[in-house]
């Protein structure tokens, strides 16, 4: 059975990676128009860290925006990979750094450029009377790319064996196709040409191999010698070997090369093709019949002459198809030979996304696998299968310009309306500043001086008191400082908090991030939810604006405005894919996660629903699990009036219970006065 009926990479990337159009109506699964740059993205990082992992060697990975190659030194992918393609490509792409890490390419550069000098043996065989015959040393050079790739795989297969099955998974592409296993066993390719000789070469690994299909095969075969493949140290050793091989075929086919013969009864008996220039004639015949110079007497099938007198009684003959089929294999595996795998190039304005999404450290963290199905959900299994939330680790520049994401524009596109002017975020610095001035005492350190104690330290204003028989001149200096402390704001960014209720919530959350920069280990994260179309999909997202220990504080202040407030509310979807970047509490360290937010959690997907009470438990559970890991939660109902629906009210705190809080939007400063208050407390 073909390995590539299964997914060598399914256990781990099924939820993570997949991605299509569902139509939640219809049930119609649609295919994505374009490529999908965000899945590319993924597949690059996956295939960068396993080619790390397998070489030690910090190869670059990327996709071709012109011809597709790799140069020895880098590694090209296929911008047109999917799913199903990804095992094999990720087999060629360690096929490709195993080469970079052991083939000498210097060696190839001297076999090409310098033959006569460096190998005169070479230069010897390949010389067609004073001349050397390019085709014969491009023949030498295939030969000698199979055997080198026998040398580098075992000395993976040996050194990286978890990485097995995408290798095979790539020779079941290439090797073990159905047609391939038709082809050797059938009268095709039984000729002494060389043509024939590299079908039957390069299949040896397949089962289906006959050794007796062409003169000196057999030889061949015991030349390789894959059992003790081992054997083979270095490039110049596989090159020894592809030129024994050579000089073993050339001689079957010298010696047969003149002679002719006819098809009697199906078979043929001492007809041989000649070596082909590259214009297609074979030498030292003229073209008599438009058929590539070939005796009109004789009948080619697809570019092969019809078997010689070497066919098996057992070869069995192949359809019209099969043939074409053939010839398109053979085509693909001589690509592979030669290093020239055909890859889907990308256009330099998604290179330029692809890119940005790179640098952003954006991935997808699968969650919502314990969400119930709501009430009016009666069939089907009782909890949801989960869903992905894109967490994007970086707001770069490369993000903003590029306009990847719809959550956040440069300004120059259509789809951002400014809720915040860059004189609120003025107006927001000064209120941080202000606040910050108010902070500040949490540097301060308080010493407390204990005297006329038991023990401790000798107070040297009562050692005369020695001489009176009292004892207690001791003391002991207790200081009291505040603990280091981590904040992470989270905004939600669905589309009911635009207007005057984003703008406040933007100018509290600037105006904290501000007033932690003049406070001595207190550091801030801000982040923003809401959903991305991404595959042809809508997806749960989750976008770090900012983090005071890596970004400038002028960071905020630029993306703060460019936020387009256009999604839902995946409320405890975001806060369980960015459970493991919330800073844990302890008694050394203090740590506040602070949500702002206006509605009750909904998002729906792929026929993924996540609202009313099972969206409620389930936020609910994150809460707890933050609680449980030492982390103080704040949650802030933002409301336009003040006054909220009673609804919502008791959603709200059925969530975050005596943590929720309500707040006016056109009150905001009792919110930071608030915090003010819980962050001086000890």
């Amino acid at each position: 059975m073909a390995y590539s009926n299964q997914s060598y990479s399914s256990f781990w990337m099924n939820d993570d990676f997949t991605f299509g159009d569902y139509d939640v109506l219809t049930g119609e699964v649609k295919k994505n128009k374009g490529k999908d740059l965000f899945k590319l993205a993924s597949y690059k990082r996956a295939i960068s860290n396993f080619v790390t992992i397998v070489t030690q060697q910090n190869i670059p990975v990327s996709y071709g925006t012109k011809d597709s190659y790799t140069d020895g030194t880098s590694i090209v992918l296929s911008a047109g990979m999917n799913d199903k393609d990804f095992d094999p490509n990720v087999g060629l792409a360690l096929h490709e750094a195993s080469h970079i890490k052991l083939t000498d390419f210097n060696l190839l550069t001297q076999l090409v450029g310098n033959t006569s000098k460096a190998f005169p043996e070479i230069y010897q065989a390949c010389l067609d009377g004073e001349n050397l015959d390019p085709s014969k040393l491009d023949i030498i050079k295939d030969l000698f790319n199979y055997v080198e790739d026998r040398r580098i795989d075992l000395y993976m297969f040996k050194n990286a064996p978890g990485y097995k099955g995408y290798y095979l998974s790539m020779y079941d592409k290439y090797f073990h196709a159905k047609v391939v296993d038709k082809g050797l066993q059938s009268n095709k390719k039984r000729s002494e040409t060389w043509e024939s000789y590299m079908f039957r070469i390069i299949n040896l690994t397949n089962p289906n191999r006959d050794l007796t299909a062409l003169k000196g095969l057999k030889e061949v075969y015991t030349a390789i010698n894959f059992k003790d493949i081992g054997r083979l140290k270095t490039t110049q050793d596989a090159l020894d070997v592809a030129f024994e091989i050579f000089q073993i075929v050339e001689k079957y086919i010298q010696k047969d090369k003149k002679k002719q013969g006819k098809c009697q009864d199906g078979k043929c008996k001492g007809f041989e093709s000649k070596m082909k220039t590259p214009d297609g004639q074979a030498k030292g015949e003229e073209n008599t019949d438009g058929q590539n110079g070939i005796n009109s007497d004789f009948t080619p099938i697809d570019g092969e002459l019809v078997p010689s007198d070497n066919c098996s009684d057992n070869a069995k003959e192949l359809t019209d198809s099969q043939v074409r089929s053939l010839e398109k294999a053979i085509k693909k595996q001589e690509e592979f030979q030669k290093g020239n795998i055909k890859k889907s190039n990308l256009a330099k304005s998604d290179e330029k996304k692809l890119n940005a999404i790179a640098e952003s450290g954006s991935e997808l963290k699968n969650v919502g696998k314990d969400v119930e199905k709501d009430s009016y959900w009666s069939e089907g299994p009782k909890q949801l299968k989960g869903t992905n939330v894109l967490v994007v680790d970086k707001i770069t520049d490369s993000i903003i310009e590029s306009n990847v994401y719809q959550n956040i524009d440069d300004g120059n596109g259509y789809r951002c309306y400014r809720y915040v002017s860059e004189d609120d975020v003025k107006s927001a610095i000064i209120l941080g500043k202000l606040l910050g001035k108010k902070l500040k005492m949490r540097n301060e350190e308080r010493s407390t001086v204990y005297s006329r104690l038991g023990n401790g330290k000798i107070d040297k204003r009562l050692i005369s008191a020695l001489g009176h028989g009292y004892e207690r001149v001791f003391y002991n200096v207790e200081t009291d400082k505040f603990n280091n402390a981590s904040i992470h704001i989270s905004i939600d960014g669905s589309g009911s908090m635009s207007g005057d209720k984003f703008k406040q919530t933007a100018k509290a959350t600037i105006a904290i991030a501000t007033a932690a920069k003049m406070i001595q280990g207190l550091d801030v994260t801000v982040s923003y939810r809401s959903t991305e179309y991404i595959g042809n999909v809508d997806s749960a997202a989750i976008f770090i604006l900012y983090k005071s220990k890596r970004d400038s504080i002028k960071r905020l202040y630029k993306i703060m405005p460019l936020l387009t407030l256009n999604g839902t509310t995946p409320e405890g979807l975001c806060f369980e894919a960015i459970q493991k970047l919330i800073t844990q509490g302890n008694d050394n360290h203090d740590s506040y996660f602070i949500n702002l937010s206006d509605g009750q959690p909904y998002f729906g997907s792929q026929g993924y629903s996540y609202s009313g009470t099972p969206a409620k438990r389930h936020t609910k559970r994150q809460c707890d699990t933050m609680k449980a890991n030492g982390i103080k939660i704040l949650s802030y109902f933002i409301t336009s009036n003040g006054t909220p629906h009673s609804r919502d009210i008791s959603s709200f705190k059925e969530m975050y219970g005596n943590d929720a809080s309500f707040v006016d939007c056109n009150g905001l400063a009792g919110l930071a006065k608030s915090l003010n208050t819980l962050f001086l407390t000890k």
